[in-house]
């Protein structure tokens, strides 16, 4: 699992991720605990390569950070702006995702950012998502490089605890095994405060009421990007051409949200 860091060269050439980046193992990955609110409430993070493939991001989410098939994906899609839902769309949607999510084994992907429509589906789930034992998955999907305090992300002299993905827990020895649980909690733990929104500057906070977030690197700063886009898209294709349970039926139910409030039940091929 691999982040991406800039360099550049002694001439004024045009900037891009391709010449201009590397992939190195990440050191941005483990528990955020927000503060500011009634109570403190945390989320797992990782900082990867918007290139990662999503075989690879299905293997974290399953056997690192132990989470359940879904049954159903939920993506919510919309802008950044922080346009107010209609009253009764807004009561009937926020109660019917809150429902969907903690009935239906269902993981509901945003952008994580605490801004637009993506605020609105935070305040839908609330507490509900870091209620011991909810089984409500929040994902975030952000782009790194508009995270807000984003370096207080970054741990020091650490590592990727992440050895089991390239291997099958099948094949390994018990030593190995119990290796890779200790290593699993060996994770950097950040206190985060959002600081709203700063003049002149293109960042934004994580919203506090997911549980997890993928942030995708493609190697910009300050500047909002298609990284998380390119991954997120990779990934919700991926979950969407598996098999539910023995029997295959096209693919894993994907049910999108725009911002317009229309439900669109779709199978994301290409």
């Amino acid at each position: 699992m691999n982040a991406l860091t800039s360099h550049l060269e002694p001439e004024l050439v045009r900037w891009q991720v391709k010449s201009h980046t590397r992939e190195v193992p990440t050191t941005a990955f483990g528990t955020v605990e927000f503060q500011g609110g009634p109570h403190p409430t945390k989320a797992r993070y990782v900082r990867i390569s918007y290139e990662t493939p999503p075989e690879t991001v299905v293997q974290l989410l399953l056997r690192e950070w132990r989470l359940r098939v879904p049954s159903l994906v939920i993506s919510v899609l919309g802008g950044l702006a922080n346009a107010p839902l209609q009253a009764k769309l807004g009561s009937v949607v926020k109660r019917g995702l809150l429902r969907a999510a903690k009935t239906t084994g269902a993981w509901v992907i945003t952008n994580g950012l605490d801004t637009g429509v993506t605020r609105h589906v935070g305040e839908a789930l609330g507490e509900e998502v870091h209620v011991r034992g909810s089984k409500i998955v929040a994902l975030g999907i952000a782009p790194w490089g508009v995270v807000q305090q984003r370096s207080m992300l970054i741990g020091i002299d650490v590592s990727l605890f992440l050895l089991n993905l390239c291997f099958p827990f099948s094949i390994l020895n018990d030593f190995q095994l119990n290796l890779c649980k200790r290593l699993s909690f060996i994770v950097h733990t950040c206190q985060y405060h959002a600081q709203g929104t700063l003049a002149g500057r293109q960042e934004t906070a994580l919203n506090p009421h997911h549980n997890y977030f993928l942030l995708a690197d493609n190697g910009t700063s300050g500047k909002f990007s298609t990284a998380e886009i390119c991954l997120r898209r990779r990934l919700e294709q991926y979950l969407a051409q598996q098999p539910i349970g023995l029997r295959r039926l096209g693919g894993l139910p994907c049910l999108s949200y725009p911002q317009s409030g229309e439900w669109i039940w779709h199978y994301l091929y290409q």
